[in-house]
């Protein structure tokens, strides 16, 4: 069945509201923004997710494995683009975000746009000679790069080129600011730049590229089949990164505006980096899969991560929930009180007595003196002791040290 989608005023719970959006909050741990998850078993059409963007209109689009998938924060619906009413009859293999921030889409043989609601041939339709593309890309020039199993190819005047076969897969692209296009390959790191191709052949072990994203000060990171690079784009240098977190392949990076680096790998789940801090998110965790495969920060500041298994979205909330992960001594809650100094104390079963200041939580267990782990009754009194109501008698804490 083909669809046309014609532009509207609709209301889409993915268009971020009127004002500022901020992103997502780095004080919290992952496991403390809100989750939401869309699989085969509750709408989402085709499990892989492997491309994620958003269409100025608010639409977030999907390439899954089932093909190209249109999102309003509902329904997912999947979409056979019409051009001037005829379907295109071929099968959608990569889509991305052109240099005026429209939707680029590309079939066999035809790149489309999708803008004011309407699929439209881009280029002329022009045939890849060989090869199954893999990534799509424009550069600020308007130059279309095409991505493919074993070629690199640019499509000008409406025919296509090949700038370099035996590439091995091409997996990502980059432009930094002085125009170059940065290609990364399992094989080899290109770079196009006043149309020429060059091969940096010297990386050819080390910098297996599957993921690219510039930072800044001339600095980028590279996603490997073996990890984490930082990498300076002056002086070609590169050097690992959280290697000991951060060892199998990589497929996707992405910082978002609050400064989050955010890293999908290949096999153990979604990895953040906020400062020297190392966080991951895992299908342990709830997580729809360990394979993320994309990743996408969308108007609101959300985060969309596309897996082997499904969709997942990480938010920021007004309630902020503390579990064991962030040190209660349990998460089995019994009572709390502030005081005086602006510290909460909760007492956990089972666990103990925990201090939450400034997001900070400290916990105090039988390690620190606490004489019990169950109680019943937790107060402060005028001198700015803690009283406690512990199986066995009262416990008083004060000046860091506990009384029974």
């Amino acid at each position: 069945m083909h669809r046309q989608f014609r532009g509207g005023i609709i209301w889409l719970l993915v268009v971020c509201a009127t004002g500022v959006s901020f992103g997502l909050n780095r004080d919290r741990n992952i496991g403390q923004y809100g989750h939401d998850v869309w699989t085969s078993q509750n709408g989402l059409t085709g499990e892989a997710v492997y491309q994620i963007l958003q269409s100025p209109d608010g639409y977030l689009w999907l390439m899954t494995s089932s093909g190209l998938v249109r999102f309003d924060g509902v329904r997912f619906v999947p979409v056979d683009p019409l051009v001037e009413g005829h379907p295109i009859n071929e099968p959608i293999v990569a889509i991305c975000r052109g240099a005026d921030g429209d939707l680029l889409i590309r079939t066999r043989s035809r790149t489309l746009v999708y803008r004011d609601g309407l699929f439209r041939d881009y280029r002329p339709p022009a045939a890849l000679p060989d090869g199954s593309v893999r990534v799509l890309f424009e550069s600020r020039e308007h130059q279309v790069f095409v991505g493919a199993d074993d070629f690199i190819y640019i499509l000008e005047n409406g025919a296509m080129r090949m700038l370099q076969r035996g590439t091995g897969w091409i997996y990502g692209f980059l432009e930094d600011e002085q125009g170059t296009v940065w290609i990364g390959g399992s094989t080899a790191l290109y770079a196009w730049s006043q149309g020429r191709l060059s091969t940096f052949g010297r990386f050819h072990d080390k910098l297996r590229t599957t993921a690219l994203l510039e930072d800044r000060d001339q600095l980028a990171w590279l996603g490997t089949l073996d990890g984490l690079y930082r990498w300076d784009l002056r002086g070609h240098d590169a050097a690992p990164v959280a290697r000991d977190k951060i060892r199998d392949g990589v497929n996707a990076i992405l910082k978002d505006r609050e400064g989050n680096l955010w890293v999908a790998s290949n096999t153990t789940g979604l990895w953040r980096m906020t400062g020297a801090q190392v966080a991951s998110f895992s299908a342990l965790d709830g997580l729809s899969d360990s394979r993320v495969l994309s990743l996408y920060e969308d108007r609101e500041g959300s985060l969309w991560v596309g897996t082997g298994s499904g969709l997942d979205r990480f938010r920021d909330t007004r309630f902020t929930t503390f579990t064991v992960k962030e040190k209660l001594p349990s998460n089995e809650t019994a009572m709390a009180t502030e005081t005086r100094d602006g510290s909460l104390y909760v007492f956990c079963l089972g666990g103990g007595l925990a201090r939450i200041r400034n997001n900070v939580v400290t916990p105090f267990t039988l390690k620190q003196g606490l004489p019990s782990t169950y109680g019943n009754g937790i107060f402060e009194s005028r001198d700015g002791s803690l009283w406690l109501g512990t199986t066995g008698g009262l416990t008083r804490y004060k000046d860091g040290r506990f009384t029974q």
